[in-house]
């Protein structure tokens, strides 16, 4: 009898807490005309919905399992916040557990520290969904306590424009994930035009980045990713591109920092890099995967474009899994002309333009690799198809 109470007790709370989550609206005309009224006004498991326009000041919220959106009938990035940092930290800073931002634009991110970002995340467990990041110093940076079951994971989102303020010589991340998150999850994503630092640098034990596009053409970039604490890498069915301004010729680096010791040591991981198509704009040696961990990565089916330079697919212990008579020669394209200058404002603050590449008109997703013409002659750069086989059962549980 006293099992059965508690169980009536247990269902009449968790009710009774579903039906204290309220939804809260923000914009002209509505009960909350600013974000930051709406996070003051939030409670646990409420869904703040937020109508198309733009917001000049972030929020900081700190309640858990809320749910910061568009408003029905709003399109994903047509509500827009800019500008108007938070702590001097982010537009948005999350305190709480387990959030979710949908559908939400972050562009002007500048703080003095040099660390503004669209999103700070300092809570555990984070969901980016639908959502753009523009125009800033960084777009996600996740810091906070070192949880192993901290999450953080990015869906359908894009990232575009990280730079400095001028006379900064720090780095700009499009995303940067601490020792704070256990695992990374980026899928469906876009990245593009990092002036100095890296697309993706995941401290993480476990890094997935899956069916995504990372693209610096326009761009001068570093890494296209980064694990510098080695752990599990999983860089799966992307599309890749190293500009010709690229600011180091490595693409995907794993482990760099091992050799610190201590902190800066993740547990050994699965390492696996296969299905990838790679594009190399940048003069001089190139080298797609650089690993500098103790585990044996492996590389499938990934397929190399060499239009200048010379490329080296892998370095370190590393195996790569193919099917030899799939082996293939392409023509490789001239590298082109670099896309006209755009001149972008920064905030006032920063008292000046800086002067900024765009992005010709096509897009990332549709620029495919040369067509296939069968063997051509010696000298002619080639590219590497290799068919992939199922390792399902080679993956961690």
């Amino acid at each position: 009898m006293y099992r059965i109470s508690m169980i009536f007790g247990a269902v009449a709370l968790l009710a009774t807490t579903s039906a204290m989550a309220a939804t809260l609206k923000v914009g002209a005309g509505r009960a909350y005309t600013s974000l930051a009224a709406a996070a003051g006004a939030a409670a646990s498991g409420d869904v703040i919905e937020i109508d198309a326009g733009i917001y000049d000041r972030g929020a900081t919220w700190t309640d858990d399992d809320l749910v910061i959106r568009t408003a029905p009938g709003a399109a994903p990035g047509s509500v827009v916040v800019r500008n108007g940092t938070v702590g001097g930290k982010g537009l948005f800073v999350t305190k709480g557990n387990n959030i979710t931002v949908d559908g939400i634009a972050f562009e002007g991110a500048f703080v003095p520290s040099r660390n503004g970002a669209g999103i700070r995340a300092e809570g555990i467990g984070l969901t980016v969904l639908n959502s753009q990041f523009s125009r800033s110093q960084h777009g996600i940076l996740a810091t906070g306590p070192e949880v192993a079951d901290n999450v953080l994971t990015i869906r359908n989102s894009s990232f575009d424009d990280f730079r400095r303020a001028p006379g900064d010589s720090s780095l700009t991340h499009a995303l940067y994930v601490g020792k704070s998150i256990g695992e990374l999850v980026v899928e469906g994503s876009t990245f593009s035009r990092v002036e100095a630092g890296h697309y993706i640098k995941s401290r993480a034990v476990q890094t997935t980045v899956r069916g995504s596009t990372i693209d610096d053409r326009g761009g001068r970039g570093s890494y296209l990713i980064e694990t510098p604490e080695g752990g599990q890498l999983i860089v799966d069915d992307n599309v890749l591109i190293k500009g010709a301004n690229a600011g180091n010729p490595i693409a995907v680096a794993h482990g760099f920092e091992r050799n610190k010791g201590g902190d800066f040591v993740n547990p050994d991981g699965f390492v696996f890099v296969g299905d990838n198509r790679f594009t190399n704009y940048k003069s001089g040696n190139v080298t797609f995967v650089d690993n500098r961990s103790d585990t044996t990565a492996e590389l499938h089916e990934n397929t190399m474009t060499v239009t200048t330079g010379n490329l080296t697919l892998v370095e370190g212990d590393h195996v790569v899994t193919r099917d030899e008579d799939q082996n293939e020669a392409i023509e490789t394209g001239a590298v082109g002309g670099l896309p006209p200058v755009d001149r972008i404002s920064l905030p006032a603050a920063y008292g000046e333009d800086v002067a900024r590449a765009r992005l010709d008109d096509i897009p990332v997703a549709a620029v495919p690799a040369p067509p296939a013409l069968g063997l051509l002659a010696a000298g002619i750069f080639g590219i590497v198809a290799m068919r992939r086989r199922r390792r399902e059962e080679r993956r961690p549980a």
